[in-house]
């Protein structure tokens, strides 16, 4: 029994040391909160943010109108996903993560019931409309808001894997879809997704459930018998920031600014790949295409890779990295001469990184910046910009090349914008610090406890 102590002891050193891993916030509980918080993401990120592209030309066609107009679809689902982010730390901190989870599932479940028996484009798009929040509670304010207080000594691992759910499950639904569709029609695909999503719902409801540390859910002192006022006054947590806090801080605008960026830049910039690649003078499939495909498979990996890195060498290194290997990569499409195929490829691909650096990168700097101080309403005043800077991105990017004939100027911006993005995450970190400090001056002197959600 004592040499196993032992050893047990040495295998935490080597974890620490090494790694810089410390297990202590290990614990079954948690990795059950963990795999929970995965298969929120899993369902309705998988379904709601890729596999339902498979719906769009089959609805065109048994509607009769264009695939442009069934498309509409997505910006009913971002104007329901802004709204949604304004209100989810309201929701978050009176239904939990038990209720998150079905916030998530359950709208997305019905999208596609009221699909399946829309008479009309109108009710596609109220339908989409009330999927659009589901999708918004299961993307990355969920994951932070339930993960990070169970795990203060290593959110970047466990965060990055729960990032990488929405990719698995579209990996696996898109291709079912697809096959329910050729096979029976998409009204029964729909019936089908419908069905699946509420049944596993049941999953993270079981699995997931708050941490007395939670900054948001768990923020009230109770009062003992026979304590008085002064007593509970010195217990009392410090109250969770609000959103008019959060706007007076510049770490705050520094990382709206990333992430309105990085939203309309990362992901829209290589879904112009194709036409990237044919104004190279590249095949546009086999180069582009191929191009785009490695991206996405690497995106995966590069979450998991920045979460490993944030716990070992922290964010300052993710975001020099990240941000480094994006200006290398648009640099080189803009400098390299006669550039192959091969090369093309590798500087699409090594932009993974960067494109981590949207809702995953950003909501691990707002919580190193906030510290103790962090809660869901910043992560959420940050999404809406997300919403924006996606909306704006998608076809913006491709108007220098409308008006031009040439795509130097995008890529110009893409370098900017890499460059731009590096100095506002340094900024970052330095009003973070500031911000930190000052509020643990304000706290302590009225009497608060500033360390009980550390």
């Amino acid at each position: 029994m004592e040499q196993e102590k032992k050893t047990d002891s040495k295998f935490v050193q080597v974890l620490k040391k090494t790694f810089k891993i410390d297990p202590s916030d290990f614990s079954i509980r948690s990795i059950l909160v963990v795999f929970g918080t995965f298969m929120i993401g899993f369902v309705a990120l998988g379904i709601g943010n890729m596999a339902i592209s498979q719906f769009v030309n089959p609805m065109a066609e048994y509607f009769g109108v264009g695939r442009s107009t069934i498309n509409v679809y997505a910006t009913v689902t971002k104007i329901a996903g802004m709204l949604t982010a304004i209100a989810f730390p309201s929701i978050y901190k009176r239904v939990g993560p038990k209720g998150i989870a079905l916030c998530a599932c359950i709208p997305l479940a019905l999208q596609f019931v009221i699909w399946a028996l829309a008479p009309n484009l109108t009710w596609i798009y109220i339908g989409s409309f009330i999927g659009g929040i589901g999708v918004q509670c299961g993307g990355g304010m969920m994951i932070f808001a339930i993960i990070k207080p169970w795990f203060s000594k290593n959110l970047g691992i466990f965060a990055a894997l729960c990032g990488t759910s929405s990719g698995l499950g579209s990996t696996i639904f898109t291709l079912r879809i697809a096959d329910k569709i050729a096979a029976d029609g998409w009204k029964s695909a729909a019936w089908m997704v419908a069905i699946l999503v509420a049944v596993l719902a049941i999953i993270p409801f079981l699995m997931v459930r708050a941490n007395d540390k939670d900054p948001l859910y768990h923020r009230t002192a109770k009062k003992k018998e026979g304590e008085n006022e002064g007593e509970k006054a010195k217990k009392t947590p410090a109250p969770a920031l609000t959103y008019r806090d959060y706007i007076k801080f510049p770490a705050s605008w520094c990382c709206i600014a990333q992430m309105f960026l990085a939203a309309a830049t990362t992901i829209p910039f290589m879904k112009a790949m194709n036409g990237v690649a044919e104004w190279k003078g590249f095949d546009a499939v086999a180069v582009g295409a191929v191009a785009f495909a490695l991206f996405s498979f690497w995106q995966s990996w590069a979450k998991i890779g920045m979460g490993i890195m944030r716990d070992m060498v922290g964010m300052k290194f993710c975001q020099i990295f990240a941000w480094g290997l994006n200006i290398i990569s648009m640099a080189g499409m803009l400098f390299i001469p006669n550039m192959s195929p091969g090369m093309f490829k590798f500087l699409a691909t090594i932009n993974c990184f960067a494109s981590t650096a949207t809702q995953l990168g950003i909501g691990f700097m707002l919580v190193q910046c906030f510290g103790k101080y962090y809660n869901p309403r910043i992560y959420s005043l940050v999404t809406i910009f997300f919403n924006i800077g996606r909306a704006a991105g998608e076809p913006l990017i491709q108007l220098p090349y409308d008006l031009t004939g040439s795509y130097a100027i995008t890529l110009w911006g893409m370098l900017i914008v890499g460059i731009l993005m590096l100095v506002l995450s340094m900024l970052t970190f330095k009003f973070g610090k500031q911000t930190v400090e000052k509020m643990d001056r304000i706290y302590t002197e009225k009497g608060y406890d500033i360390h009980a959600f550390e």
